[in-house]
């Protein structure tokens, strides 16, 4: 949708031969919209789910400001999801994880995260960057979630490399534990 947007759309029919499985239990559906590619830096997306089996909505925003030698990148996630199996729970922090838990260890069905990353080039490739993070996972309840937050902070190098960016980073949780 013209030169920032992407609008991507997918649908599913499976099928399977068990006694115990209906037609209705065979379709899904897929869309995505964001603004221009999973790598970019800034953007926006949402992301809708929707088969027999389950139902999944996620939302994310974020944008880097440049300000001198420095990055600054805000960033706002919220996910709700309905009888999500294991492997498309919501984890805290996306693929990158919640500073001090290792990836995927906090998961649930819902999910709200608002998280600041510093950053700055140090040597050529090679930076540095500091990330604060707040967000709770849930598994039922309200679609935003309810009860004590998790609050963490991270420091850590990252590289630019040819797979993509690498990042090794120490990680502290307020209430939980401190992690690489």
């Amino acid at each position: 949708i013209g030169s920032e947007w992407l609008l991507m759309l997918g649908g599913g029919l499976q099928g399977w031969d068990s006694d115990s499985a209906s037609a209705d239990e065979s379709w899904g559906f897929q869309a995505r919209l964001a603004s221009g590619p999973h790598y970019r830096v800034s953007r926006l997306s949402a992301d809708v789910d929707l088969n027999a089996v389950f139902r999944r909505v996620e939302g994310n925003a974020l944008r880097r400001f440049a300000i001198g030698s420095f990055g600054l990148t805000p960033q706002l996630s919220l996910g709700w999801g309905d009888s999500l199996p294991a492997a498309r729970t919501f984890q805290l922090g996306g693929s990158a994880g919640f500073p001090g838990y290792h990836v995927g260890e906090l998961r649930g069905d819902r999910m709200a995260l608002a998280q600041l990353t510093i950053d700055r080039s140090l040597l050529g490739p090679i930076g540095g960057r500091v990330r604060a993070a707040t967000g709770q996972v849930a598994t039922g309840g309200s679609a935003i979630p309810q009860g004590d937050w998790e609050f963490g902070f991270g420091i850590g190098l990252t590289a630019n490399s040819p797979i993509g960016p690498l990042v090794l980073e120490y990680g502290v949780s307020v209430d939980g534990p401190d992690r690489w």
